[in-house]
């Protein structure tokens, strides 16, 4: 059981950060508001889909996501570490913040795909 108990306490460390990220990160606020219902009436429009479309837009919502949160704790851990300005510091910041426009640009082009495949360009 101590196991078990151990797992437990796992997930709830997990929402509990997730839940922070959404409540106090207005990016990763917006990317689930705006991300998601985008994504669902994307898969309105263009139904059907086949599984492999539904698991990459699955994936690039996740990595977004995924990609939003370590940027999160790169930053609040930079921030308590090192609260003065260190160049260091900012390269870091902005590499993580860079990984967050790269998966961007991933789900804009599996969007681009899909939708281009669906209405014949390729």
């Amino acid at each position: 059981i101590n196991v078990m108990g151990r797992i437990i306490g796992a997930f709830k460390y997990a929402f509990a950060g997730i839940g922070d990220a959404f409540w106090k990160e207005s990016s990763f606020r917006l990317e689930v508001l705006v991300g998601i219902p985008l994504a669902i009436l994307f898969c309105y429009v263009f139904w059907p889909l086949t599984a492999m479309e539904l698991l990459f837009i699955v994936l690039a919502i996740c990595l977004v996501l995924l990609t939003e949160l370590l940027n999160t704790a790169v930053e609040k851990t930079w921030d308590y570490l090192h609260p003065e300005r260190l160049d260091l510091v900012g390269m870091s910041k902005d590499s993580a913040a860079g990984a967050v426009v790269v998966t961007i640009f991933f789900s804009i082009a599996v969007v681009i795909i899909i939708a281009g495949t669906h209405l014949g360009y390729f």
